[in-house]
């Protein structure tokens, strides 16, 4: 029989949007894609691309880095 934790924590407290860390694809610059485990959700190799230390942001419109997400990565994160 499964327990639960001792701390009242549950699968059902646990529920909330998924995060990703933000990348950029190596000699590609100017785009952000969203970090997965083995590179980016839109299929990028992790050895081609280069992690930051925020979070991915859905932007289709570039900001005062001149940054745009990528299309593709934006759709797999709003699923």
């Amino acid at each position: 029989m499964t327990e639960l934790p001792r701390d009242d924590r549950s699968f059902t407290t646990a529920r909330g949007p998924a995060r990703f860390a933000a990348c950029e694809e190596d000699g590609v610059p100017g785009v952000e894609h969203a970090a997965g485990g083995r590179g980016t959700l839109c299929g990028i190799p992790d050895a081609r691309v280069t992690r930051y230390r925020h979070l991915f942001v859905t932007r289709r419109l570039p900001t005062l880095r001149s940054r745009r997400s990528c299309g593709r990565c934006r759709d797999i994160v709003r699923r």
